[in-house]
């Protein structure tokens, strides 16, 4: 008897949508900005950073002679309602960078003096003369069309701001400084107190990670296509002039990256704001990470974890057999099941090349005599993944085989003719590719049936 072997790996679908997908459960991915280490905070889908440009100078104007000034400016940004955090400190016309430590789509900004006597400055121009300069409602002086502005009734000036886009957003806010004094020297005084302001020029870049391809696979270094990516783009926007510095600082053995030259965990473009993240192999928890720099700024990352094929799970049930009985043959076909997943145990959402492979020197005899004889390995390139099947055909052909084979007996029988090793791989039509998702199959060839053991 010829031998006869069929494995479809059968496909209900060969094009799953992300749709698809999505429903499968399945988008491992995070984009999230960190703009002081360790905040995170994911606003909208948009990562958001303010970075304030140090080009510029706080300009300060100095008071009139021996009438005492705060000795340093702040202007602060919170999210509304939230905790201010300083943004920069002058003294004179000094600035001291700090970053900010929360992020949003709408932000307030607000400038304030700060002083060790509070509210108060107090100097003796003349003797025996001495005053008291106050902060009395300072006007609120916002470039740029902010939503609102406000004072605190004594110190601040704020505006709250809204980003809606991605882009960079300049504009400036001015503290009219004092408003008011008290003293015995009259009218002079006054004029002693009045501090013209100070201004501060803010440039707010607001930053999006883009993602183009979710999730990220990984096949053993193949790349079997319809529905799966073994790479995708990583892209800081908006496109700017300056540097972009991309470095995987968590899973450098899961992924390179590239940008027009080699891999490498570590890319530093000028002018060009998209890298691309290559699998090198697969995750067993959230465990990978770029972080991106712009002009040495950190303005964001992507945070992930890498899928891949990784067990056969046998279906319910997991085998069916029937007989073949025609006027030329008699024998059986047995179908066994199986659901292909992944390593956290999810069915995996697309169609995919399934192979088996056979070890080298098998098949072995269990039947004295018998000559059924075994074709190549064989498998599908369109395998449901919810439906993975090895078809085991055994047909008898006049006047050729021994032992004849026999339809599925009730019970099964027991008679085994022999049997081989293997393994079953995905990605791949290769049989010495894609990923080994069982190892150390037995296929076991019985009279009237098979299995895999």
């Amino acid at each position: 008897m010829k031998n006869k072997r069929n494995i479809p790996f059968q496909s209900k679908d060969a094009n799953v949508t992300g749709s698809n997908m999505a429903l499968r459960g399945r988008y491992h991915s995070r984009l999230y900005g960190r703009i002081s280490i360790p905040d995170l905070l994911l606003i909208l889908g948009a990562i958001v950073s303010i970075v304030t440009d140090q080009a510029v100078i706080v300009h300060a104007t100095q008071p009139g002679p021996g009438c005492a000034q705060p000795y340093t400016y702040q202007i602060s940004i919170r999210v509304p309602n939230g905790t201010w955090s300083v943004l920069w400190d002058s003294t004179g016309s000094t600035m001291v960078p700090e970053m900010i430590k929360s992020m949003g789509s709408t932000f307030e900004f607000q400038i304030e003096p700060v002083d060790s006597t509070g509210e108060q400055w107090s100097g003796n121009d003349w003797y025996p003369s001495y005053e008291y300069c106050y902060l009395r409602d300072p006007a609120a002086s916002w470039s740029g069309s902010p939503t609102s502005t406000a004072t605190d009734g004594l110190l601040a000036v704020r505006a709250t701001y809204t980003f809606a886009s991605t882009g960079t957003y300049t504009f400036s806010g001015t503290h009219n400084g004092i408003r008011a004094y008290n003293g015995t020297c009259g009218n002079n005084c006054g004029g002693h107190c009045a501090i013209p302001g100070v201004t501060f020029n803010l440039t707010v870049y607001v930053f999006e990670i883009q993602y183009d391809e979710c999730p990220l696979w990984w096949f053993n270094g193949e790349n079997p296509g319809g529905g799966y990516h073994v790479q995708a783009n990583l892209t800081a926007i908006p496109a700017l002039g300056g540097t972009y510095d991309w470095q995987v600082t968590c899973g450098e053995d899961k992924v390179n990256l590239n940008n027009g030259g080699a891999d490498s965990d570590h890319i530093v473009a000028q002018g060009d704001n998209t890298v691309v993240v290559k699998t090198t192999s697969f995750s067993q928890s959230w465990d990978v990470h770029v972080a991106v720099k712009y002009n040495d700024t950190l303005i964001g990352g992507y945070s992930t974890w890498i899928l891949s094929p990784y067990s056969l799970t046998p279906k319910n049930p997991p085998a069916i057999d029937t007989s073949l009985c025609t006027w030329l043959s008699n024998g059986y076909a047995s179908v066994i099941h199986y659901i292909l997943k992944d390593y956290f145990g999810d069915t995996l959402p697309c169609n995919v090349p399934v192979m088996e492979q056979f070890n080298v020197g098998d098949p072995v005899t269990d039947y004295t005599g018998e000559d059924w004889g075994w074709g190549p390995e064989e498998g599908n390139p369109n395998g449901d993944p919810d439906d993975v099947t090895d078809h085991i055909q055994r047909a008898y052909v006049i006047g050729v085989g021994t032992p004849t084979p026999q339809g599925p007996q009730n019970p099964l029988g027991s008679v085994k003719i022999d049997h081989r090793f293997g393994k079953m791989r995905v990605g791949s039509m290769d049989k010495t590719k894609g990923v080994i998702v069982k190892d150390n199959i037995k296929w076991q060839i019985y009279r009237d049936h098979a299995r895999h053991e």
